[in-house]
């Protein structure tokens, strides 16, 4: 897993769900899930799980890639 933290972007013209801003600027654990195609909302962009103990229940369940800078350069996180 890799620690992110979450940048919602603001320049896509998309309005921002309550439930993602919660998320904004702070620091989650992710595991790699998949890559969008075309039907996708950010085609291209890795979606992230989120797997992290802190990370809130109403959050949304994944996150794309252009959401997340990481926190680390290589390697894994473990809360524990």
């Amino acid at each position: 897993m890799t620690l992110f933290t979450v940048h919602i972007r603001r320049d896509h013209g998309k309005p921002i769900r309550p439930e993602a801003e919660q998320l904004d600027g702070n620091s989650y654990t992710f595991e790699k899930g998949w890559t969008m195609d075309a039907n996708d909302p950010y085609p291209g962009e890795v979606a992230w799980i989120p797997r992290d103990p802190v990370y809130p229940l109403d959050a949304p369940t994944w996150i794309a890639s252009g959401d997340l800078e990481p926190c680390l350069s290589e390697g894994d996180y473990d809360h524990d």
